[in-house]
């Protein structure tokens, strides 16, 4: 019962300056910065003095909260020092804040009718009796239709690309589209406008959130003035990151190895100094998810290697050492059954070979647990085995 009033206290304690924290940011980030380091030195303080009593699980929540301060400490001045301001473009302006034309279908003008039939675009004569007659060559999805200097312009695929087009709206006959652009595999048009003498096309890739926009001047001349998927950080923000975000928590960790709960943050760091690193060398983030999914179960299929190495030349461990142990094979069963679902992508992709996969990895895991003798590997594996039941039961096919 004693013990539970200085628990008590903490959480309290911990709960309203994180309360403090997330409201002086959002109004000035100075003011954050100094308010959350107050709270780290405090932290420290508490988390050194408890390192003398025998309230282990307190000392090692607290020493864990050091690191996550130190590492928040370093985001927060990383993000706002070498913030970049990304100044747009009338044009682009005008583009981001335009609605999607997705939805237009069809479109009509100068006595032509442009709408799709069985998802093929066809062309029919107001003025006349004549049937439609299918645009040439064979277009399907068209959408986005817009009407720019006597053409009306939309989107459209031809094979599993898709292309700008036009067709001559001048010409009440015609039923021949001229391509203006072809598209990479992964983008959709998303927004045509026409502002003054300008049309003006967004293009978004499928892969990213933002995606790319394109300009195409009154002369039918394309210039394209492109931004990336989301904003990519400069070398100093990464720098900034590396520095003073994920070194430091790391070598914090590593210092303070002797508190076994640490070993939490210096897995994080280490991990996170693997990420840094790569956006050095490549800061384009379209395929950072990729990139995380297959860092993250290398990482952590590693570090179940290594902890099955050190259980094999150390199987008898005491005092500190074997709490050291719980906590490496706790942090390591939890990232890895992110890893996995995350690599699979369960339960978005709702295959039955990926829940297979995803059921065979967690046996291995409580394999590994009865092995080492560790419990968490046995409790992730029996989570992960019984979610693969369950999506395996589900899903409405195998490939």
């Amino acid at each position: 019962m004693k013990g539970s009033v200085p628990v008590g206290t903490s959480v309290f304690g911990h709960g309203v300056a994180v309360a403090l924290v997330l409201l002086t940011l959002a109004y000035s980030w100075h003011l954050c910065l100094m308010l959350l380091l107050a709270w780290c030195v405090v932290t420290l303080g508490v988390a050194a003095n408890l390192g003398q009593t025998d309230m282990t699980r307190l000392c090692n929540a607290h020493w864990l909260l050091v690191a996550s301060q130190v590492f928040a400490l370093g985001s927060l001045i990383t993000v706002n020092a070498w913030r970049t301001e990304v100044t747009l473009s009338p044009e682009l302006q005008l583009l981001q804040a335009a609605a999607t034309t997705q939805h237009v279908m069809q479109y009509v003008s100068a006595g032509l009718l442009l709408f799709s039939s069985n998802e093929e675009l066809m062309i029919a004569n107001l003025s006349s009796l004549e049937a439609p007659l299918k645009v040439s060559p064979g277009l399907m999805s068209a959408h986005s239709f817009g009407e720019f200097e006597g053409r009306i312009v939309f989107a459209a695929r031809q094979g599993q690309k898709q292309q700008l087009w036009y067709v001559d709206s001048t010409e009440c006959c015609t039923s021949e589209a001229v391509m203006l652009h072809d598209f990479g595999s992964n983008m959709e048009v998303e927004t045509i406008v026409v502002q003054n003498s300008t049309l003006l096309i967004r293009a978004v890739s499928n892969s990213c959130s933002s995606g790319r926009q394109a300009l195409f001047a009154s002369d039918w001349v394309n210039t394209w003035e492109e931004s990336s998927c989301t904003p990519q950080p400069s070398q100093d923000a990464l720098f900034g990151e590396l520095f003073l975000a994920a070194l430091p928590t790391t070598l914090l960790s590593c210092w303070c190895i002797r508190t076994p709960a640490l070993f939490a943050s210096l897995f994080v760091g280490l991990y996170s100094m693997v990420v840094v690193i790569r956006l050095l060398v490549n800061s384009d983030l379209v395929d950072v998810h990729d990139f995380i999914c297959t860092s993250l179960t290398v990482y952590s299929s590693l570090a179940y290697l290594a902890g099955i190495c050190w259980h094999l030349l150390r199987p008898s461990l005491s005092g500190k050492l074997m709490q050291l142990k719980d906590w490496y094979f706790a942090v390591t069963a939890l990232s890895f059954s992110a890893a996995l679902q995350l690599r699979l992508d369960v339960p978005d992709s709702p295959t039955a070979w990926r829940w297979v996969i995803f059921g065979v990895a967690a046996v291995m895991q409580m394999g590994i647990g009865q092995l080492v003798h560790q419990r968490w590997p046995k409790v992730m594996g029996l989570v992960c085995l019984q979610l693969s039941w369950v999506g395996w039961f589900w899903s409405p096919n195998w490939m």
